[in-house]
């Protein structure tokens, strides 16, 4: 019994240290190619490994060209907003478009503005500009079940949004500003991106969704077209030949992040679409 726990204790061993070699083999990957494609897909709630990519991107020399390939709804403002910030440093080298698939709204529309170009198609649904905070109140269910709130707290807003209680007016006035600062700088970093007046972009915003074709009408994209319309794009603002050749991101499932050690992308990943189902619950911040 002992030999056969030693052995699986070996075999755990084993695995572990095989990922932890093809991860750092993975880290030192260079991209050859000089079109590069990184694709953000689902919720938005984490921007590591956006951020990893976009960073190698940026000190890689081969690429003169990136394409970001967006399938969101969007998600949480501050990832929303770094990944927004770290594409603005690489389109100030290289030329960076923007490609919108089913749907580029909300956060992620928040991310094409750091693009020096946005194609999407004519039915793909983007825009959403604006922030939400969404919560429940259960106090009236705790009060029919006998059960008592008890908060201890520091300050009088430590505790705003607390679903077991009632939500008073200064604590509504107090979240509005916070929501209003946030759909502040959403609306300014479209009015930078999209070169239009600040104005302008907010009667857009409201939380309003477009057509591809009707954004491209209001100013919000700059052209219609598919993935492979940006390809032939991207070639153009690279100044590069119609035959150089596109490195594009490997598709990696649970099982895959599992072997090659990263464990934290897993959880992270894991976490996002539980805090999806349970935004209801506790009191968040989104663009949408």
């Amino acid at each position: 019994m002992i030999k056969k726990i030693f052995k699986f204790i070996g075999f755990v061993l084993l695995v572990f240290f095989v990922a932890s070699m093809i991860t750092q083999f993975k880290s030192e990957e260079q991209i050859m190619e000089p079109i590069a494609v990184i694709k953000i897909t689902g919720p938005i709630f984490s921007s590591d490994d956006v951020l990893k990519e976009l960073s190698e991107i940026s000190k890689n020399k081969n690429v003169k060209g990136l394409i970001v390939r967006l399938d969101s709804p969007g998600g949480a403002v501050a990832p929303s907003q770094e990944i927004y910030t770290e594409l603005k440093k690489v389109s100030a080298k290289i030329p960076v478009l923007a490609s919108m698939g089913t749907v580029a709204a909300s956060g992620a529309y928040y991310i094409a503005m750091g693009a020096t170009h946005i194609m999407a198609n004519e039915g793909t649904i983007t825009g959403s500009i604006g922030v939400i905070m969404e919560s429940v109140g259960i106090n009236r269910v705790a009060e029919k079940l006998l059960i008592e709130n008890r908060t201890i707290k520091s300050g009088k807003y430590k505790d705003v949004g607390n679903p077991l209680r009632d939500m008073n007016d200064e604590e509504r006035v107090y979240l509005q500003t916070f929501t209003d600062d946030m759909y502040d700088q959403f609306t300014e970093a479209v009015a930078v991106g999209r070169k239009l007046p600040l104005e302008q972009v907010r009667e857009l915003a409201q939380g309003k969704i477009y057509t591809g074709r009707q954004a491209l009408k209001v100013g919000l994209i700059d052209e219609i077209g598919n993935l492979n319309d940006a390809l032939i794009k991207i070639k153009q603002l690279a100044k590069l030949p119609d035959d150089a050749k596109v490195h594009w991101p490997k598709e990696e499932s649970p099982f895959d992040k599992f072997m090659n050690g990263d464990v934290d992308s897993l959880l992270s990943e894991i976490m996002s679409h539980s805090l999806f189902f349970m935004q209801g619950l506790v009191p968040q911040w989104r663009v949408r």
